[in-house]
């Protein structure tokens, strides 16, 4: 008796476990792995950088800059978010929000490395990156791309922005889609609500980068089309602890049981 106890109490541990797991995306935000661009300032918040209010050598800040600013990566879990006071989803055609690349071998390209890299075209080119979020703002969805050197990226709009590219990701039919997510998208969030970013109203969309090994590091990027900003993050995947792997083993066992026992009960 006291062991059917102990499995029905595993049982509801680990379906708890699942409702949790299932919210997760719904909590921001997480820890801050924004890193310096090479390029800009480099003083500040994020871990000795300076992405919150700042713009790229040889743009000047409106004052509306608020409204493009790029302001951090952070990491929750596997749930990466872009914070910003730029609107993804409704953001003038000329400012359009751009995907999300992501390097794990160490090899990405950004900042003085690429500062003649070009733009305004497509280009079969990398930048070291392994996978691409292709992501639909309209639909809130995106689709992860493995990445090659064969693969074609659209480079930022303006010239003396090339040390921000890539902008997006350009499917070509031999391309195969990997995994699938949904982005989770917040408005209106105040300073404090954004993590203590500046500017008094921001944005962040989550997206789930479970498809990448535990334990693995990764470097990410962002900008947007006309590339005046651009984002870096460089952080690794959790490796869940002992004791939430048991509670998933056990539920698994007790998962196992019940469908072998029912399917005996229909013998």
């Amino acid at each position: 008796m006291l062991k059917g106890n102990l499995i029905s109490a595993s049982a509801v541990l680990y379906f708890l476990w699942l409702w949790g797991m299932g919210i997760a995306n719904a909590i921001p935000f997480g820890v801050d792995v924004t890193i310096w661009d090479q390029m800009g300032l480099r003083a500040g918040r994020c871990g000795g950088t300076h992405e919150d209010q700042e713009v790229e050598p040889g743009n000047k800040k409106w004052n509306n800059w608020q409204r493009r600013d790029l302001e951090g990566f952070l990491l929750n879990g596997s749930n990466l978010s872009i914070v910003a006071g730029f609107d993804f989803k409704n953001a003038h055609r000329r400012l359009r929000a751009g995907d999300i690349f992501i390097d794990v071998t160490g090899d990405a390209r950004y900042g003085s490395d690429i500062q003649r890299s070009g733009w305004g075209r497509i280009s079969r080119n990398s930048f070291g990156y392994d996978y691409v979020l292709d992501m639909n703002y309209a639909k809130m969805t995106y689709t992860v791309y493995e990445l090659n050197r064969r693969s074609y990226t659209s480079l930022v709009s303006t010239p003396r922005n090339a040390v921000s590219n890539a902008w997006r990701f350009k499917k070509t039919p031999g391309d195969t889609a990997i995994a699938h997510g949904t982005i989770y998208y917040w408005e209106g969030l105040s300073d404090l609500e954004a993590g203590g970013f500046k500017g008094g109203k921001h944005y962040a969309a989550t997206v789930d980068l479970s498809f990448l090994p535990m334990g693995s590091s990764f470097t990410s990027h962002f900008t947007t089309r006309l590339g005046i900003d651009n984002l870096m993050g460089k952080s690794s995947m959790p490796i869940p602890e002992p004791g939430t792997l048991m509670l998933v083993g056990t539920g698994l066992l007790v998962l196992a049981g019940v469908s072998r026992k029912k399917k005996l009960s229909r013998q």
